[in-house]
């Protein structure tokens, strides 16, 4: 039986890891810290509970990480923000040893959305296939609107893609 865990990342700020071993499921929101700016707050990228997080999750195991890139139309900071935390994930599977494999959203999508109305948004189509697939899956809920985590469906997605294709490592 195979006992690697598949660790599938949305490095956004409002991002996701998602662990897949065997039939169990874990879901975690990246690890962020709210810091008081002006009259409300700011989310940075917590690095020690990102570091904690990795650390925590017991050998075997290969993390699977959405490869980031700018997009036109995104603005400056969103861009900034999107690249900073993939370097910092990055970063800490060099600094830790861990195998890793870059994947760029469209592969893993293509992969999960396989048979899907593609009239759908990508989100829409991740979150059908990934309710398909994992209906008890412990995916965190919004505060405020009560759906699904979009950074941890996609994790999962991303986890999904590495199980069932078990790409190449890079290091």
């Amino acid at each position: 039986m195979d006992n690697t865990a598949y660790v599938g990342i949305d490095p956004g700020l409002k991002g996701g890891i998602a662990i897949i071993r065997h039939e169990l499921i874990e879901c975690h929101k990246t690890p962020v810290i709210n810091i008081k700016r002006g009259k409300g707050y700011k989310s940075i990228y917590d690095e020690k509970a990102m570091t904690d997080l990795v650390c925590s999750i017991a050998q075997p195991v290969v993390f699977y990480i959405e490869k980031q890139q700018p997009f036109p139309g995104m603005s400056a900071p969103s861009n900034f923000s999107t690249g900073l935390g993939y370097g910092i994930w990055r970063g800490i599977f060099a600094g830790c040893a861990m195998p890793h494999v870059i994947v760029p959203a469209k592969t893993w999508q293509n992969d999960m959305h396989k048979g899907l109305d593609k009239t759908w948004d990508a989100k829409a189509r991740t979150l059908h296939a990934v309710s398909r697939r994992f209906p008890d899956a412990p995916i965190p809920v919004g505060q405020r609107n009560g759906k699904p985590h979009e950074g941890c469906v996609d994790a999962l997605g991303i986890a999904w893609y590495g199980k069932t294709t078990e790409g190449s490592t890079e290091r």
